[in-house]
């Protein structure tokens, strides 16, 4: 069993009460149990043992490099949004692997800031949950000239009237997305945008919010890059 252990290290560690309930009493584990636990936030994983259950102590060895991250670097840069759709946002984003989360205002930015510290509580507990072993990089809130200084490999805006995904990304291995805010990209933002070296691309034929609009990107990346190496 794998499960997230906060400031994982060698040695006996009693286990956090929420992590506690999930090995003994949802999984009922017992003492000789195999536990394998990681800490996104510093990178790192270790193997153990169950050594105790009131409360569930577990003995781990030397702890290593985390072997449960994504494979290439994806970067999504994600303007602001209203409510709550950001969080949603940065929680997909890491649950489907993406390696920097860049968010940024856009001219139809309706939300111009974001508690920056509370969108990184919302990336560490999705990598727990997820058991992912590592975190994005998160950066902003930051003007888009300085959003589309991070882009990285093949780099898509994604707009109604680019290309179709697959023949955009065309196998590509590390890839940036740019999402829009509600009310969509200004002329001047796509052509800075096709300035920085981006490209128009969508996904499906339907209008997406933008809080969806991530999510199935990165999806669709995922899926044409696993065939790709398949």
């Amino acid at each position: 069993m794998r499960v997230p252990v906060p400031g994982l290290r060698e040695g006996e560690v009693t286990l956090p009460p929420d992590t506690d309930r999930y090995v003994t009493r949802v999984h009922r584990c017992d003492v000789g149990d195999a536990i394998a636990g990681f800490d996104p936030e510093t990178g790192l994983e270790a193997d153990g043992e169950l050594i105790a259950t009131r409360p569930a102590r577990v003995r781990f060895e030397t702890p290593r490099a985390t072997s449960r991250r994504p494979a290439v670097a994806t970067t999504l840069i994600q303007c602001m949004a209203k409510g709550n759709k950001v969080d949603a946002v940065v929680r997909d984003a890491t649950e489907l692997g993406v390696t920097k989360i860049v968010l940024a205002v856009a001219a139809r930015s309706v939300k111009r800031g974001g508690d920056v510290e509370r969108y990184r509580r919302v990336v560490l507990e999705a990598a727990r949950q997820c058991g992912r072993g590592d975190v994005p990089e998160l950066v902003g809130v930051v003007e888009l000239a300085e959003a589309w200084r991070h882009g990285e490999g093949r780099c898509v805006m994604l707009d109604g009237s680019g290309l179709a995904m697959a023949g955009v990304l065309d196998g590509a291995g590390v890839v940036t997305f740019a999402v829009g805010p509600e009310g969509g990209w200004s002329d001047e933002e796509r052509a800075a945008a096709l300035e920085a070296g981006f490209t128009l691309g969508r996904v499906g034929a339907f209008t997406m919010r933008t809080e969806t609009a991530a999510a199935a990107a990165l999806g669709a990346r995922w899926a044409l890059y696993s065939a790709v190496e398949g």
